[in-house]
């Protein structure tokens, strides 16, 4: 859906599938990006914690996570 460019249903399917499985750092992360693309700051930062909370190795996330929170 996202590669159709129709955001809203791609974020609808992130938002389900976090719901579906809220222990899965993957669908934390894959929705955090989804958001941050769409320029969903609050709900990027919070995706992306949930997901560092989950698999806090994950540099790349904590990257994407610190740029978010320093406005870039």
């Amino acid at each position: 859906l996202e590669q159709q460019q129709d955001m809203d249903a791609a974020l609808d399917a992130f938002r389900t599938a976090a719901e579906i499985a809220p222990e899965n750092a993957d669908v934390q992360f894959t929705l955090a990006y989804a958001l941050r693309r769409a320029g969903l700051t609050d709900e990027a930062i919070a995706a992306f914690e949930a997901g560092l909370a989950l698999d806090p190795g994950r540099q790349a996330a904590q990257d994407a996570l610190d740029a978010l929170r320093a406005g870039s």
